[in-house]
């Protein structure tokens, strides 16, 4: 069901009044609106409360103009996504290139949803076949709830926040939500994700072409040097650019900007030669980049080029596309999980009702990340569909994965 700030001009995919750029005028109404929703919204503590952060990023280049946003999972420093866990905050961020108005109501939207997921995930953890047919119960919820509140929003906003507020005190949860501008402000946050998201490249076969595929569009290129009256001399330079293998630093840099929000190619000032650095080396302070090393820290902002992947509204950090990715990360893990566990039971000997339990679990685990693999395709559709195989040899050898 469309929201009511949801309209579309005939041909275009863009929602009426989407902004390809960000502009200060449309980040400060942005900001106002979302943080005027969250303090709506915040009930009186309860004895079981639902912590939402609502935040916000720009779309970018290939992700679909639909997209109006996506949550942003807790990792741990093995490189593992943590879902479930007691109090967990759950962040949401919402695109900020959508007009305001559908951005409350995105926000409102997905706060109906959110509740109707976990009252369903109350439910499954004591009834054995809402547990069973947990994934098609989830779609069910979730298109029940967003036409909740898409009937709801068609009124006052403020009422559907009342609404949702009466349906959650009815199931004793108390919504405690905040807004921050920005979902990862500072640089050891983003730091600590890379393991995750390297992991995600590397172990999803379809997260990987996408990207690959991007790379491949921008970066992967020949370059050719042309123009200029002085032949001998224009072979020359395209000789050095083909000795200096500017492409494949272009591509290390471009996949670094995708899979961890900022890639860093330096390419002049003080530096002799091309190198892509890694991200966790490069540091953003006041402007200026500085990268840190054995032998101390060195700014290396003269020559510079810094892609990144979604754009924050205010910090200088990117985020990663691949933070699509990481519930598909999460649901390939509970799969391996299982099947490890249950290879491990198989040996010990099971009675027949535990046969069939285990299959069933592996079946639902197998279900869940299929579905979760079918919605990220949408979400990679443009890089998957329209853009052509990438090059050979796009990256250097030995760093066709990364580490």
């Amino acid at each position: 069901m469309q929201l009511p700030s949801e309209r579309f001009r005939r041909g275009d995919p863009r929602p009426v009044g989407f902004e390809s750029e960000l502009n200060p005028s449309l980040v400060s109404r942005t900001i106002s609106v979302l943080e005027e929703i969250a303090a709506e919204v915040t009930m009186p503590s309860g004895p079981a409360t639902l912590s939402v952060c609502l935040t916000s990023v720009a779309l970018a280049p290939g992700l679909p103009f639909n997209l109006y946003g996506f949550a942003l999972h807790q990792v741990d420093d093995e490189g593992h996504v943590v879902m479930g866990a007691v109090d967990q905050e759950i962040r949401y961020a919402i695109v900020a290139n959508q007009p305001v108005d559908l951005q409350r109501e995105i926000a409102i939207s997905f706060l109906f949803q959110l509740l109707g997921r976990q009252l369903l995930v109350g439910r499954a953890a004591s009834d054995d076949k809402t547990f069973a047919d947990l994934p098609a119960q989830a779609a069910a919820t979730d298109e029940e709830r967003s036409k909740a509140a898409g009937s709801e929003l068609r009124g006052n906003w403020r009422e559907a926040v009342r609404s949702l507020q009466a349906q959650a005190a009815d199931a004793g949860v108390s919504l405690q939500v905040r807004y921050e501008p920005d979902p990862f402000p500072g640089r050891d946050e983003i730091v600590r994700r890379y393991g995750a998201l390297r992991r995600a490249y590397n172990e999803l076969e379809l997260a990987r072409e996408a990207i690959d595929r991007a790379v491949g569009a921008l970066a992967g290129m020949s370059w050719k040097i042309v123009g200029g009256e002085d032949e001998h001399m224009r072979r020359v330079v395209q000789e050095q650019v083909e000795s200096l293998q500017l492409s494949g630093f272009v591509s290390q840099a471009s996949r670094d900007a995708y899979v961890c929000g900022d890639g860093y190619l330096s390419v002049g000032g003080r530096e002799t030669h091309i190198r892509a650095l890694r991200p966790e080396t490069v540091e953003i302070r006041a402007g200026h980049f500085f990268e840190h090393t054995p032998q101390g820290v060195h700014d290396i902002s003269d020559g510079l080029v810094h892609p990144q992947g979604i754009a924050q509204l205010r910090s200088s950090y990117g985020v990663s596309v691949l933070e699509l990715s990481l519930h598909a990360l999460h649901t390939l893990d509970t799969v391996t999980d299982i099947e490890q566990k249950a290879s491990r039971l198989r040996r010990s000997g099971l009675t027949v009702q535990q046969i069939r339990e285990l299959q069933e679990q592996e079946e639902l685990a197998s279900r869940v990340h299929d579905d979760t693999l079918a919605r990220l395709r949408t979400v990679f559709a443009f890089f998957l569909d329209h853009l052509p195989s990438p090059p050979p040899a796009l990256y250097f050898p030995g760093q066709e994965l990364i580490t």
